[in-house]
């Protein structure tokens, strides 16, 4: 699997079509949103609700 850096870089090169690119990030969607839940319920027992 290659990195997003060089993904992205494909794109901007031509090298790579762009549905390629926005089917890598549209995979990674289910990623960010587990990142945001844990920062919803997780951040305020670890800052003490301050």
């Amino acid at each position: 699997m290659t990195a997003p850096k060089t993904r992205f870089l494909g794109f901007v090169r031509g090298r790579m079509p762009f549905a390629r690119l926005e089917l890598w990030q549209t995979r990674y969607l289910i990623v960010y949103a587990v990142w945001a839940w844990t920062v919803v319920l997780a951040f305020p027992f670890v800052f003490d609700f301050a």
